[in-house]
């Protein structure tokens, strides 16, 4: 059923809806645990309480660590299995309930801020996750981006610079060509002022492609 809804069903859809079946699934997890408690003959052995207690702390204790990543979940699950263990005590230790209820309430609160805490760790390692792959997927397109824009600069340069500076080049050969073959002094001043603003335009291309 998970797996059927994380493809049918929007994210935040998903998870709110599994973190009340999670924590549901949690709480009966727990209250399991406290049914050999209820179904024992009374008066109960003394051994047998010590060992269901036990065994309640040490399993409280371990779950802690792998169910505090969805914090509903473990306080279902310490209040199903702690509320009827609480309640059992006083048929289960009849001398000495007064006592142990106040540990099992610091027991309690003991385990659920330990579980806070770990909650809180997860989130920050999951936050961090994230935000190290944004910044490797940002960093991956910049690099494409800038690839891409010295693609399109080397492009734009080797066709401008074919396309402006053969006609230069041409005229500047036809200006020689001119300069070599005519007879007429009169239009030699004009050929040098040809050349040099030949030579400025060729400098100006250069410039502009620079």
């Amino acid at each position: 059923r998970l797996l059927k809804d994380e493809l049918a069903m929007p994210a935040p859809e998903m998870l709110a809806r599994w973190r009340v079946i999670v924590t549901v699934n949690a709480t009966l997890y727990g209250a399991l645990w406290t049914v050999p408690l209820m179904m024992v003959d009374r008066p109960v052995p003394p051994a047998f309480g010590i060992l269901m207690y036990v065994m309640l702390c040490g399993i409280t204790a371990g779950t802690a660590v792998y169910v505090s990543v969805v914090i509903h979940a473990f306080i279902g699950f310490l209040c199903g299995m702690w509320l009827p263990a609480m309640v059992a005590l006083q048929w289960v230790f009849p001398d000495l309930w007064p006592m142990l209820v106040p540990s099992s309430l610091l027991f309690c609160y003991v385990n659920l801020k330990h579980a806070r805490t770990l909650h809180g760790f997860m989130v920050r390692h999951v936050v961090l996750e994230e935000d190290s792959a944004e910044l490797a997927r940002r960093f991956e397109k910049a690099r494409d981006d800038a690839e891409e824009a010295l693609s399109e600069k080397d492009l734009f340069l080797s066709t401008a610079s074919h396309d402006l500076r053969q006609p230069v080049h041409a005229m500047t050969l036809l200006v020689e060509a001119m300069a070599r073959r005519h007879c007429d002094p009169a239009i030699d001043p004009m050929l040098d002022d040809l050349r040099q603003r030949m030579g400025s335009m060729n400098l100006r291309f250069s410039a502009l492609l620079d």
